[in-house]
């Protein structure tokens, strides 16, 4: 029986539930997930295999129109992957108001002239006839798309999803050793699962302007692995909140954040936190690529401080 494999983009605005889809499509955490919007900043790919196709998912920070350089730089990652795709899925919210948002995107999506699906997440909290409604939205807004509810919570409609998503996917070998669930580097993984941990516990008391740089990974024959990282804020009133009253807060975040990284990596780790204010840091395009975006586009380099 012939194979399918591919790339498939997952796309979305913001806080829709992209990253929480994927890790419910593979079974497993691969993309960081908060409450707080724009927490994924960065494309992730996880991996799903079965007997009859691989699908590569690429999470993505989600589409938005704005002029401040982080956010392009952003919404720019979610286009490079749309461009190296076989196909994609495009995440809306339930909510009928929210959904015209989506309507500009929709239009880039039919000229893009890739196969794809659109998926309104969240369908737990729709009635019946609700999900009707907002369905019928969804395809009078895309008619070119299939469009699917589904929820990643309680995983109603994933099965269906899956096998449509096969249905797009050019027939090919795996792409990937079937074990594998993700290709993201475990440094990249660490630092997001730091991130991860540092919004679920500020939540709104910090902007999400906030990035997360592993400075030194010192990985020896013997534990422990040393990692040392940098919380880089935009404001010095903004330090005190991340170490909180006696280095309470960032002594928490640190270790709920060593433990995960000790489960993914299979060892011992000596995790070091430090608070740096770099003001400005989200205008600068040299902070912008170490803090890990390879791309910035040089039609926003002109934001005013």
């Amino acid at each position: 029986m012939p194979t399918k494999s591919g790339f498939v983009a997952v796309l979305g605005r913001p806080n829709v539930g992209k990253s929480t889809l994927v890790n419910a499509l593979i079974h497993a955490k691969v993309a960081v997930v908060s409450e707080k919007p724009q927490t994924t900043w960065f494309n992730v790919r996880g991996i799903l295999t079965e007997d009859d196709a691989q699908i590569v998912l690429i999470d993505t920070p989600g589409l938005h129109e704005s002029e401040k350089l982080l956010n392009r730089c952003m919404t720019s990652q979610s286009l490079e992957a749309l461009k190296e795709a076989d196909a994609y899925l495009y995440v809306v919210d339930p909510d009928v108001a929210k959904i015209v948002q989506d309507h500009p995107w929709f239009e880039r999506l039919r000229d893009a002239s890739k196969p794809g699906v659109g998926v309104v997440n969240k369908i737990e909290r729709l009635g019946a006839n609700e999900r009707d409604a907002v369905l019928g939205e969804v395809r009078g807004a895309a008619p070119f798309l299939k469009v699917l509810g589904v929820s990643a919570l309680t995983a109603e409609g994933l099965d269906a999803l899956v096998l449509e998503l096969k249905g797009l996917l050019p027939e090919g070998a795996w792409l990937y050793d079937a074990e594998l669930i993700s290709d993201s580097p475990v440094r990249f993984l660490a630092k997001e699962f730091i991130k991860e941990k540092l919004f679920k516990e500020l939540k709104d008391e910090l902007p999400y302007e906030t990035a997360v740089v592993v400075a030194h990974w010192v990985e020896g024959p013997e534990d422990p692995v040393e990692i040392s990282a940098e919380i880089w804020v935009n404001r010095e009133s903004q330090k005190p909140i991340v170490i909180g009253k006696g280095g309470e807060m960032i002594k928490r975040i640190g270790t709920k954040a060593r433990l995960e990284v000790e489960e993914l990596i299979g060892r011992h780790v000596y995790l070091s936190l430090y608070v740096k204010v770099k003001p400005h840091w989200m205008k600068a395009e040299g902070l912008l690529k170490q803090a890990g975006f390879p791309h910035v586009p040089a039609q926003a380099k002109k934001e005013g401080r």
